[in-house]
């Protein structure tokens, strides 16, 4: 499958099977590298009670304040968890991101993976079932 991106940072989403849509690599990234900025966007606490109501829920996330809910912008809410991740999220408070950057060499086609609990080893459970595969498979 050949992708036409448009996207500056040389990405694509596609569909994964079980998954619903996931973020592919359409260029080799090396270890340490930006996959990808995404804005974030602030949701005040007094609004954020709004947000867990929804299914925006499973997408935003503890903030900079201890009310402050965030979500990630750009493809940032497509990439799918894996317990073995291929790249990490590295949030900036000041500049309001999120950047995607690769944990190791992340070869085109493959897809970029992350861990929704934050740190990439980190094992605690998430909502749904996780199907732990390693990247690329």
């Amino acid at each position: 499958m050949t992708d036409k991106s448009t996207h500056p940072y040389q990405i694509a989403v596609r569909d994964v099977k079980g998954k619903g849509r996931g973020v592919f690599a359409l260029r080799k990234f090396k270890r340490g590298e930006l996959i990808e900025r995404c804005p974030v966007l602030i949701i005040p606490g007094r609004h954020s009670q709004y947000i867990l109501k929804t299914k925006l829920d499973h997408y935003a996330f503890d903030w900079d304040k201890e009310d402050e809910l965030a979500l990630i912008l750009g493809y940032g809410m497509i990439y799918n968890h894996n317990y073995a991740p291929n790249a990490k999220i590295v949030h900036n408070l000041t500049k309001r991101t999120s950047d995607i950057i690769a944990r190791g060499p992340i070869k085109p086609g493959e897809e970029i993976l992350v861990n929704y609990n934050g740190a990439p080893n980190d094992r605690s459970p998430v909502w749904f079932d996780v199907v732990d595969r390693k990247p690329g498979k």
